[in-house]
Protein backbone atom coordinates (compact mmCIF):
# COMPACT_ATOMS: atom_id res chain seq x y z
CA UNK A 1 0.00 0.00 0.00
CA UNK A 2 2.81 2.41 0.84
CA UNK A 3 4.57 1.77 -2.45
CA UNK A 4 1.35 2.47 -4.33
CA UNK A 5 0.88 5.79 -2.52
CA UNK A 6 4.47 6.76 -3.29
CA UNK A 7 3.98 5.88 -6.97
CA UNK A 8 0.84 8.00 -7.20
CA UNK A 9 2.48 10.95 -5.42
CA UNK A 10 5.49 10.73 -7.70
CA UNK A 11 3.33 10.49 -10.83
CA UNK A 12 1.50 13.66 -9.80
CA UNK A 13 4.74 15.51 -9.14
CA UNK A 14 4.13 15.72 -5.39
CA UNK A 15 7.23 13.76 -4.37
CA UNK A 16 10.88 14.53 -5.07
CA UNK A 17 13.43 11.83 -5.86
CA UNK A 18 15.15 12.53 -2.54
CA UNK A 19 11.92 12.17 -0.53
CA UNK A 20 10.96 9.08 -2.52
CA UNK A 21 14.28 7.42 -1.68
CA UNK A 22 13.87 8.27 2.02
CA UNK A 23 10.34 6.83 2.13
CA UNK A 24 11.55 3.65 0.42
CA UNK A 25 14.35 3.32 3.01
CA UNK A 26 11.81 3.81 5.79
CA UNK A 27 9.55 1.12 4.34
CA UNK A 28 12.48 -1.28 4.03
CA UNK A 29 13.41 -0.60 7.68
CA UNK A 30 9.86 -1.37 8.90
CA UNK A 31 10.48 -5.11 9.56
CA UNK A 32 13.44 -4.31 11.84
CA UNK A 33 11.29 -1.82 13.75
CA UNK A 34 8.55 -4.43 14.11
CA UNK A 35 11.08 -6.88 15.53
CA UNK A 36 12.02 -4.32 18.18
CA UNK A 37 8.38 -3.87 19.14
CA UNK A 38 7.84 -7.61 19.36
CA UNK A 39 10.68 -7.86 21.88
CA UNK A 40 8.48 -5.76 24.19
CA UNK A 41 5.82 -8.48 24.25
CA UNK A 42 6.47 -9.34 27.90
CA UNK A 43 6.11 -5.69 28.90
CA UNK A 44 2.71 -5.49 27.17
CA UNK A 45 1.52 -8.69 28.85
CA UNK A 46 2.55 -7.39 32.28
CA UNK A 47 0.91 -4.02 31.61
CA UNK A 48 -2.30 -5.71 30.46
CA UNK A 49 -2.42 -7.81 33.64
CA UNK A 50 -2.10 -4.67 35.75
CA UNK A 51 -4.56 -2.59 33.72
CA UNK A 52 -7.27 -5.26 33.73
CA UNK A 53 -7.76 -4.68 37.45
CA UNK A 54 -9.02 -1.11 36.86
CA UNK A 55 -12.70 -0.33 36.24
CA UNK A 56 -12.50 2.68 33.93
CA UNK A 57 -10.27 4.61 31.58
CA UNK A 58 -10.27 8.02 29.96
CA UNK A 59 -9.30 7.94 26.30
CA UNK A 60 -8.13 11.24 24.86
CA UNK A 61 -7.51 12.03 21.24
CA UNK A 62 -7.82 15.05 19.00
CA UNK A 63 -7.24 15.66 15.34
CA UNK A 64 -6.04 12.55 13.54
CA UNK A 65 -5.77 10.72 16.89
CA UNK A 66 -9.48 11.10 17.68
CA UNK A 67 -10.53 7.88 15.85
CA UNK A 68 -7.81 5.98 17.72
CA UNK A 69 -9.21 7.22 21.05
CA UNK A 70 -12.66 6.00 19.98
CA UNK A 71 -11.24 2.47 19.68
CA UNK A 72 -11.04 2.37 23.48
CA UNK A 73 -14.79 2.67 23.90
Amino acid sequence: MGILALGIAKAHGKLSDKDDAQYIRNLLDAPAHMEKVLTLDRFFKDAANILKTFKGFLYLGRGVHFPVALEGL
